[in-house]
Formats: C-alpha cells, structure tokens, sequence
C-alpha cells in the first residue's frame, strides 16, 4: 500500500470513528439515565444516535459508490 492510500484510508477512518463515538458516548448516556429515567432525556439521546446512524450509513454508502465509480464498475450520472 503506498502512502497515498494509507493517508486516504486515516481519513476515511477518522471520519467513521467520529459518528460511532457519538453513538455509543449517547448510548452511555442512555444507560446512566434509566437509573433516574427522563423521558425527554432519553427521547433526545436515541434522536440523536439515530441521525449519527444514519449519517454513519449514508457515509459508508458514499464510499461505496466512490469506489464503484473510480473501479469503473458504474458510470456518474449527474441529475
């Protein structure tokens, strides 16, 4: 592997170890707060590690695609 992609692959990881962080800091929460359950709390925090999710899997399916593109695999069909 040249550097190039060891830069490249650090990227990539560094922006899929942000969300997941994100996601279990919330579930943490989550967890700490079903001691003393608040509703809203918890309302709030499951909201926000279902966008995290989302976010995570829409990143991993850009990635996909990306690689799709750049193998040759799919052409870019711009709309």
């Amino acid at each position: 592997m040249n550097r190039s992609n060891i830069l490249h692959l650090s990227i990539l990881f560094h922006e899929l170890k942000s969300p997941l962080n994100a996601i279990l800091n919330l579930a943490k929460l989550i967890e700490l707060n079903l001691k003393e359950p608040d509703e809203q709390k918890i309302k709030k925090y499951t909201s926000l590690i279902i966008s995290q999710g989302i976010f995570m899997k829409n990143y991993i399916s850009n990635i996909i695609e990306l690689g799709r593109l750049q193998s040759g695999k799919e052409d870019l069909i711009i709309e």
